[in-house]
């Protein structure tokens, strides 16, 4: 049976790790200081794996299935999901670098230009 967004609401915590199970292995983790996940077990190259789709409710439940079944997918296609989430994050990581960089430059250059203008305006304001 599938968990409602209600259910996953008002899951309360409890003296020990709770497990609410959506379906296709996608289930509810509820720790005992009331932090709700979303996690995924799942096997590869033999070995067990577990992949976490984010708290709730930063993540919302239609957000967890949606990306547990892009992890299955690519599970199926004999990709480890987890590994290739991390080596995406790092590849955006890159090309934030590579952007900042670019706008730290292009910040310098208006800086510069702004320094030299108020400069200019200030001497012509205070003949000395």
């Amino acid at each position: 049976m599938k968990l409602s967004d209600a259910k996953v609401r008002n899951a309360k915590p409890g003296p020990v790790v709770q497990r609410f199970s959506d379906g296709h292995g996608l289930f509810l983790k509820v720790k005992t200081n009331g932090t709700k996940t979303a996690n995924w077990n799942y096997r590869h190259d033999g070995k067990q794996k577990t992949a976490s789709y984010g708290v709730y409710p930063e993540v919302s439940l239609a957000q967890a299935r949606e990306k547990h079944m892009e992890a299955r997918k690519l599970l199926k296609s004999g990709i480890n999901p987890v590994h290739h989430a991390r080596e995406m994050k790092k590849a955006d990581g890159a090309v934030l670098t590579a952007r900042s960089k670019t706008d730290d430059a292009t910040f310098e250059v208006l800086r510069l230009s702004f320094q030299a203008k108020w400069t200019r305006e200030k001497a012509s304001h205070n003949p000395a």
